[in-house]
């Protein structure tokens, strides 16, 4: 017994160690789980890295540098047509005389415009006199328009867009200023600067309206008469219209009547004697017809009288305009070179023997008093 004595007791603390070491793993184990619990996600499951979301922001579009574009066209609208070295035109200038009644007229005339044909003269939208003629420069065949700045200084405003271009076989200018203060534009269409087309000579006569008098766009083609040209027109205060046309061939006047301005119908009158016919509604409501010689019409244009008074420039493109205190002006068309006071047209070139728009031809006819 005494020899086991020290045996069981080796025994006993190899156990008693034994326990203790088990007890001290068993206690620890739940220490390492929950370390391993708590840092699990961080370190096996990093966060994952993307990219950040296209911003869609009107910012990206707006920086973003975009093509080069060609430059937009512009509206400028070049004032040429016709032949760029000479113009038969060059030697025709615009002279201004003065009336106190319409009747009689001051035999003195002042120089406006050089270089200029067919004038035709309104109050313009600036209150100031206005004058609109076929260009005499060569190069710039077609409808200018002109203003007074002040007592003989003038001005060349622009060229005529009609449609928005500048028409170089648009000639003979008639404006009249409408009630509404619109301007309405009468003018022959030939074949100034393009090629003729046909052999038809019937000549058109068209409307065009403008707010400012410088941009028209067309209204219709009123009439069409074989060989007409150089259109002038006034409004009845019926609100009627009258349109004359020179013939120049035939040496004479033809009159239209339309109840709308715009449906037009020849009449039975026609004016003997040559010249470039101008319409006129005097203040007292009196018409007066300017050729060569000065007719009459006391009913609207119904029965004519024939006068024997003094027309300026003798039917060389008149025009009359009304002024606020009762007179008027009388704008014609004169030459400056051996032409003198040849009788002008205003016919095409369709034909050799029909010359060039204001271009001096003397008429093969007798002048007559008949209306």
């Amino acid at each position: 017994m005494k020899i086991y004595r020290p045996l069981l007791f080796a025994a006993f603390c190899f156990g008693l160690l034994l326990f203790a070491c088990n007890f001290s793993a068993v206690t620890a184990i739940p220490t390492i789980e929950s370390q391993s619990t708590s840092v699990t996600p961080v370190a096996s499951t990093p966060p994952e890295e993307t990219e950040p979301p296209p911003e869609t922001s009107p910012t990206i579009t707006a920086a973003t540098p975009e093509p080069e574009q060609e430059a937009t066209p512009t509206t400028e609208i070049t004032c040429t047509a016709g032949n760029p070295d000479v113009s038969q035109l060059y030697d025709h200038r615009v002279m201004r005389t003065s009336s106190s009644d319409g009747i009689t007229f001051e035999r003195e005339s002042e120089l406006i415009i050089d270089h200029a044909s067919v004038p035709d003269g309104v109050i313009g939208p600036d209150g100031a006199q206005w004058v609109y003629f076929v260009n005499g420069e060569p190069g710039q065949h077609g409808v200018f328009a002109a203003r007074e700045l002040a007592e003989g200084e003038w001005e060349i405003i622009d060229c005529v867009r009609i449609d928005g271009v500048f028409e170089g076989d648009a000639v003979d200018p008639d404006v009249v200023r409408l009630a509404d203060g619109r301007y309405r534009l009468f003018y022959f269409l030939g074949h100034f600067v393009t090629p003729v087309q046909a052999a038809d000579n019937l000549h058109p006569i068209y409307s065009a309206i403008s707010e400012d008098g410088i941009t028209f766009t067309i209204e219709e083609k009123l009439i069409e008469v074989e060989g007409i040209t150089d259109p002038t027109a006034i409004e009845l205060p019926d609100g009627s219209w009258l349109l004359a046309f020179a013939r120049a061939q035939e040496g004479n006047t033809l009159l239209a009547i339309s109840p709308d301005g715009y449906d037009f119908t020849l009449t039975d009158h026609i004016f003997e004697g040559g010249g470039i016919p101008e319409l006129g509604l005097l203040a007292d409501g009196t018409v007066v017809l300017y050729t060569r010689q000065m007719f009459i019409s006391n009913d609207n244009g119904s029965s004519w009288e024939a006068t024997d008074g003094f027309v300026p420039g003798g039917g060389a493109d008149p025009s009359l305009v009304p002024l606020p205190d009762g007179s008027y002006f009388f704008y014609f068309k004169s030459f400056d070179g051996p032409t003198g006071n040849l009788q002008p047209v205003g016919t095409p070139g369709q034909q050799p023997s029909a010359g060039t728009p204001g271009q001096p031809l003397k008429p093969t006819f007798t002048p007559s008093d008949n209306g």
